[in-house]
């Protein structure tokens, strides 16, 4: 009997530890996560890669099993095929593992463009890794290096910031971002992510996309119209995330705040934190940010509530990273939607109550200077008439 009893109860743990494994597969099924981050070039600008800070991002990258890493540009010092074979030598254990590289050009890039089209971004387009779905290549001449795919329920948009050959090209290539975010079918494609090198709004030293405010305005404008939820980017040698936040007095319908993230802390020397310059008609709200750590941000998809939850990692001596829990920061495409109704809805409710008040007003001002008038008079009240009482 107590066989019996102690098999039965072996057998309820099981059927209990059973039922809890498959519930924990199904909920994690429902997430997943990318890596970001850029700028690994050596402490000289005409040197190579850093290789010992970067080596250290991919085996951090090859231990936390992402769906995919964006590289935000500026690989190498001085991009050459020398440089880029290098570059691809310290990320191989990122490659073995089977996970997707993807990266921009960097300003960094400029003197090796045709190489890093030729061994980066041709063996993508050719053989498109596991898990890159629908990957459109731009194919104009004075760009050729920007391109977008989706990935599980979300539109990537990698973007280069110098078609025009030029070290101050500063600006996307907008027909190119247009197209593709007409081609989206939200149904199926509910998420919106784009990445390029340079900040859209200034953070500090080196300029980036305000150089062309315009532009710059339209960009933000299509990413803010596609609800797209941040923008990630390198240039500046640090981490910072910004809440780009729409003014309510915007026309037309009100936006969700774009989130820029500065992931640029692969190994460059590190920089400053300054916001400044035009912003146009955003407010720049600073959430955090890391400027003596190098590191990469950390972006897990919940697939079910479409939230999307980043993580800063700092490297905090060779070989060791660990999370910054001050800068885990969750969004959804509404919540900021929903705040801008709110007070608009505010403003309109205050608008009509002043619109009663005053109709009420001078309601009593008409009815009090009728009343003023002698009886009989044009616009004056009616004079009561008091019925005949029986004596």
């Amino acid at each position: 009997m107590k066989i019996t009893a102690v098999s039965a109860r072996c057998r309820r743990l099981a059927l209990a530890g059973l039922l809890l494994l498959v519930c924990f597969q199904s909920a994690s099924a429902e997430t997943w996560k990318f890596l970001v981050y850029g700028d690994s070039r050596g402490p000289r600008i005409t040197g190579g890669v850093h290789t010992e800070v970067l080596a250290d991002l991919a085996a951090a990258t090859v231990a936390e099993k992402p769906d995919l890493v964006l590289f935000t540009g500026d690989l190498a010092g001085m991009g050459s095929p020398a440089t880029y074979a290098a570059w691809k030598s310290v990320m191989q254990p990122v490659y073995d593992a089977g996970i997707p590289v993807l990266p921009v050009a960097g300003n960094h890039e400029l003197p090796g463009l045709e190489a890093f089209k030729s061994m980066l971004l041709a063996p993508l387009a050719a053989h498109p890794p596991q898990g890159i779905e629908d990957l459109v290549m731009d194919q104009t001449d004075s760009d050729g290096r920007s391109y977008a795919f989706r990935h599980r329920g979300a539109l990537f948009l990698a973007l280069d910031e110098y078609a025009d050959n030029g070290f101050h090209a500063h600006a996307v290539n907008q027909e190119f971002v247009d197209a593709q975010l007409a081609d989206r079918d939200a149904e199926t494609t509910p998420l919106v992510f784009a990445f390029g090198h340079e900040p859209a709004f200034r953070a500090g030293r080196d300029e980036g996309l305000e150089q062309h405010p315009a532009e710059r305005n339209a960009f933000w404008r299509s990413l803010e119209d596609a609800g797209c939820r941040a923008y990630f980017c390198g240039h500046m040698h640090l981490y910072a995330h910004a809440r780009i936040q729409p003014s309510i007095w915007r026309l037309g319908p009100l936006p969700s705040a774009v989130e820029q993230v500065i992931s640029g802390a692969a190994g460059a020397p590190l920089y400053n934190l300054e916001y400044k310059d035009d912003t146009g008609s955003w407010t720049v709200v600073d959430l955090g940010h890391d400027t003596t750590h190098w590191g990469y941000v950390r972006v897990i998809v919940d697939d079910a509530t479409q939230t999307v939850t980043q993580t800063w990692v700092q490297r905090v001596a060779a070989g060791s990273f660990q999370d910054v829990p001050d800068s885990m920061f969750t969004y959804s495409d509404t919540s900021q939607r929903w705040l801008h109704l709110w007070l608009a809805a505010g403003l309109v409710l205050a608008g009509a109550a002043l619109l009663v008040l005053s109709w009420r007003k001078l309601c009593r001002c008409k009815s009090r200077a009728a009343e003023s008038l002698p009886e009989g008079s044009p616009g004056a009240a009616p004079a009561s008439e008091t019925p005949p009482r029986d004596n």
